[in-house]
């Protein structure tokens, strides 16, 4: 029997409390430890893995079996990567944009600045972990926490409330995501990107996995930040390379669809 549209909302709701109730308390718990745990990548790994697993267990322990279909799920997958990497790739024309077009800054001096800008998201752990192998620590560090925050808690209520979970899931997103309660980080492209487009682009295309991909090959600074440091300048060039290329193709997928959609109809592929 088809839980009541009523139920259905109030379960998602508790759902949400508990999340926030994990995310806030581990941060509340850990406050004095926080320091000390960020400058290890095998306690950062640990925490991580300990809201992933916590998160989980609490669906299953609400005999909820979305979380590993959820996890799992594959169909959808392209077109929620290459819808997330187009907004990404939008975002950062409209960026280079403003400052060569309009603040008349040269191409050269803005890749300049973005190098600079992403050597300065490096963060503690990233000394407790060999150079050749940190750009591989930092994809899996992120990742954990991408299918943590995309596939367990964003997808989770419009996966179970359809249209009208996408304003409860950019809500959400917005209150835990860098959890801005405690630390103020209210960043605007991590709301505009994150917290918005990306429920929208789940509800397009019902796969998160895409999301995550996205989130940790294209949009995070860290992980570039770990390129950079681990791998030196060819290390910087190598992951802006590929996160040009692959934003750009799928900025022109996304085009493309958007053209045969008005020629032809139907929907975005």
């Amino acid at each position: 029997m088809k839980p009541a549209p009523g139920s259905q909302v109030f379960r998602v709701l508790c759902y949400y409390c508990l999340v926030f109730a994990v995310v806030y308390g581990s941060l509340l718990t850990l406050g004095p430890l926080r320091d000390f745990i960020s400058r290890d990548y095998l306690l950062v790994l640990a925490v991580n893995l300990f809201l992933l697993t916590l998160t989980l267990s609490l669906l299953l322990a609400m005999e909820d079996r979305s979380a590993i279909r959820l996890l799992t799920n594959r169909r959808g997958l392209m077109r929620s990567f290459i819808l997330s990497s187009a907004a990404i790739m939008a975002l950062n024309l409209i960026a280079v944009g403003y400052w060569t077009l309009v603040r008349g800054t040269s191409i050269y001096s803005v890749l300049r600045r973005v190098e600079e800008l992403a050597e300065g998201y490096r963060v503690p752990w990233f000394g407790s972990v060999p150079p050749h192998l940190l750009p591989f620590a930092a994809l899996m560090i992120w990742s954990i926490s991408g299918l943590f925050f995309f596939t367990l808690v964003q997808s989770y209520g419009i996966e179970k409330l359809g249209k009208r979970g996408v304003p409860l899931a950019v809500i959400a997103s917005s209150l835990l995501y860098n959890a801005p309660l405690l630390t103020g980080e209210w960043k605007p492209d991590d709301l505009l990107i994150l917290c918005l487009i990306f429920p929208l682009v789940y509800w397009i295309s019902g796969n998160s996995l895409g999301l995550v991909i996205s989130y940790v090959a294209m949009f995070e600074l860290p992980v570039a930040a770990a390129f950079t440091q681990g791998w030196g300048h060819p290390g910087f060039l190598l992951i802006l390379g590929f996160r040009t290329v692959v934003g750009l193709l799928s900025l022109v997928s996304f085009l493309s669809s958007i053209i045969k959609m008005r020629v032809g109809g139907g929907r975005i592929r």
